[in-house]
């Protein structure tokens, strides 16, 4: 492929962008591969790329003779990605002697950003994005900001030809860094990060209100509307009522051991609750979506669980990773 540019931008020509909006529907993964490497070539046109073409990923998994998964969510990415193509807009050409600003925003574990140059207006380069490691993907939103501010430096460095880099996010970067840093990242993850943020002359962080939905642009400065590190500590609190030292005076003392393993692919999972003279002893898959009958049995045991729970006394004294209970 070739771009056509017109004085300082860059864009799509008419040809290119009706050569991948007229390829049909694939109907195995190899013609799915094909239609991705030809989209991903174009991606910096198309705002939230990653997020749009993951369902279309995840059909590729499988051996490569078996049928491919195609439901609604693959049509519906399918199209979008046509549509966006032929709707893609021109980008300005970067400019080695202005800095750049990254606006980055995460959205569905997808981080997100919209990189451009200073001039008269603010002017598009690229819309870059780049989906998150699964590790990261489970953590608490402001953190998985955090990573994805990384994520897109990185990637925006490429385009940046070495000028300076204003990044711009609604989030507490620093703070999280120095005050939960220690907590959820490895050493050496933190040491890179803040190599990266804090102690790179070429980098700089701002902190936005908030970002324009449609254009990841920051719509007024200042402190965010949000205090990170409280949204940490509510995401990831214990209950209140749960308290590390034995009460007093319980109304009953109960002994749990677990353990749980991978079979066939599926997590399993057993349990034993015992007291002083009962035991309790409970077996159950380890997930509860779908409608075999392990997903709908452990749901059961799921529901039953909680009713008992429901109608427990209001002391209880549980003991925990005990050697007195172990499963059989």
């Amino acid at each position: 492929m070739e771009y056509a540019p017109p004085a300082r931008q860059q864009a799509l020509s008419t040809e290119q962008k009706k050569v991948i909006t007229s390829l049909p529907q694939p109907t195995n993964r190899r013609a799915l591969c094909e239609f991705l490497g030809a989209a991903g070539f174009c991606q910096i046109w198309i705002p939230g790329f990653s997020a749009i073409a993951r369902p279309l990923y995840e059909a590729l998994t499988g051996q490569e003779k078996a049928p491919m998964l195609w439901t609604e969510d693959q049509e519906h990415a399918f199209q979008q990605l046509k549509s966006s193509l032929g709707q893609a807009p021109a980008l300005g050409l970067p400019d080695a002697e202005r800095p750049f600003h990254l606006f980055v925003h995460e959205r569905d574990k997808i981080a997100l950003q919209n990189s451009q140059t200073v001039g008269p207006w603010l002017c598009p380069t690229a819309y870059l994005s780049k989906k998150l490691d699964p590790v990261a993907a489970g953590w608490p939103p402001c953190l998985r900001a955090l990573v994805a501010t990384v994520i897109l430096i990185k990637e925006a460095d490429k385009l940046t030809l070495g000028q300076r880099l204003i990044v711009e996010i609604p989030h507490l970067v620093t703070t999280l860094m120095d005050s939960q840093g220690p907590r959820w990242l490895l050493n050496t993850w933190l040491t890179q990060y803040q190599g990266l943020l804090l102690e790179n002359p070429r980098i700089s962080l701002e902190t936005v209100r908030t970002l324009n939905p449609a254009t990841f642009m920051s719509t007024e400065e200042g402190d965010p509307e949000r205090d990170c590190t409280e949204v940490i500590s509510e995401v990831c609190a214990t209950r209140p009522d749960l308290q590390d030292i034995p009460h007093p005076n319980p109304d009953l003392a109960l002994y749990t051991d677990g353990s749980s393993f991978l079979r066939d692919r599926k997590c399993h999972a057993g349990y034993a609750v015992t007291s002083t003279d009962e035991v309790a002893i409970i077996h159950c898959w380890g997930h509860q979506r779908g409608n075999e009958p392990s997903a709908v049995e452990n749901r059961l045991a799921d529901t039953t669980a909680k009713s008992a729970a429901m109608r427990s006394p209001s002391k209880l004294l549980l003991v925990t990773d005990t050697t007195t209970t172990s499963l059989p």
